[in-house]
């Protein structure tokens, strides 16, 4: 890293603390209002436990050191039975319309009906260009007629995600990089385009 690297990586670190203990603050005030002033700090909490889980992999993550009472725990929530991913009737029939077909969701928080009007318009052009490809795109606004010109698009509010990626007529995942997007996408080995969207949270290691 040169200078400029380890300048960002000192300021990610400083506000990163800093924001994050303003918040681990309040809710240990909520819970010592609730159960007394002796409750206990996480600082305390986490020095007295037998053991931490974190949500990481070590195969996935960068080398770092950790204490022997860390365990990682990433990918425990992904499914792999083929039974819990069974898709419906309706999934089902997506998959398969056509021999491609491409999963486009942006996660949770970034959602798509918040995306500024010139980003979904070069994604609906896409979409048009490719006829020969399915299109599902988590786009959270019921009823939503922005892709009704498209045959190739459909559009849901709630994607079976683990489910979809879990399935072999899927071709590939459009996502911003979540850490729970990549851990299932490594599960399953599912080809994916990553756009990271959130520079100071997970999406530039992801």
């Amino acid at each position: 890293m040169n200078f400029i690297d380890r300048l960002k990586n000192f300021v990610d670190t400083q506000l990163g603390g800093f924001f994050f203990t303003r918040t681990y603050d309040e809710e240990i005030r909520i819970f010592r209002a609730k159960f007394g002033p002796q409750f206990k700090d996480y600082d305390e909490l986490v020095s007295a436990a037998s053991f931490v889980f974190v949500n990481s992999n070590p195969y996935l993550d960068y080398p770092r050191p950790t204490l022997h009472k860390t365990i990682q725990i990433g990918g425990i929530t992904v499914a792999v039975d083929p039974k819990t991913n069974e898709l419906s009737k309706e999934w089902d029939s997506i998959l398969n319309k056509r021999n491609t077909t491409v999963l486009v969701s942006f996660g949770s928080v970034a959602k798509s009906i918040y995306m500024p009007q010139e980003y979904r318009k070069t994604l609906l052009e896409v979409f048009e260009s490719m006829p020969e490809t399915t299109f599902i795109w988590k786009y959270e606004e019921e009823g939503s007629t922005i892709a009704k010109h498209l045959r190739n698009v459909y559009l849901s509010t709630w994607v079976p995600q683990n489910a979809l990626l879990a399935d072999p007529r899927l071709t590939v995942f459009i996502t911003h990089g979540g850490l729970g997007s990549v851990t299932e996408l490594a599960h399953f080995g599912k080809p994916a385009i990553l756009g990271s969207l959130l520079y100071y949270i997970d999406n530039v290691v992801e």
